[in-house]
């Protein structure tokens, strides 16, 4: 189980993509109660056929962080498997970690990059300036 390679490793905050997850595996399957975590299944189609509606294997992303810290979803898109959290200590509240996990599919069409940079860039300007002190970290496939 990852929550074993965790917690022997002594991970703090783990970021995956690719997760292969769906709404059938639960979180207990993933972690325990040493963990928290944030997950964004893939629900949308990147096949490229015209009206597909399947939801295709693959994708998906989640940000798991060690029970001790409080965590938040602070925004998130299905449409580009992108997810923010912030991440803080309840005895330290002003020490902000903001954490993206991104997955960004290969072979997409151009329209999908300019959804996908305005998405990304838009959410980073809000958090920002809500959290302008915050320490921020991006991981995931790019």
């Amino acid at each position: 189980m990852l929550y074993y390679d965790l917690s022997k490793l002594n991970i703090d905050v783990c970021i995956v993509c690719e997760t292969n997850l769906n709404s059938k595996i639960p979180d207990s399957y993933i972690s325990n109660k040493s963990y928290k975590l944030a997950r964004l299944d893939r629900n949308v189609c990147f096949c490229r056929k015209r009206n597909c509606d399947k939801t295709h294997r693959g994708g998906g992303v989640i940000i798991i962080c060690r029970s001790s810290f409080t965590l938040e979803i602070l925004d998130y898109n299905k449409d580009v498997e992108s997810i923010w959290v912030r991440l803080y200590n309840h005895h330290y509240p002003k020490n902000n970690y903001i954490f993206n996990a991104t997955y960004f599919p290969p072979k997409l069409p151009k329209s999908y990059n300019v959804k996908f940079s305005n998405y990304f860039i838009e959410s980073y300007k809000l958090l920002n300036e809500k959290y302008p002190h915050a320490n921020y970290f991006l991981g995931g496939d790019f």
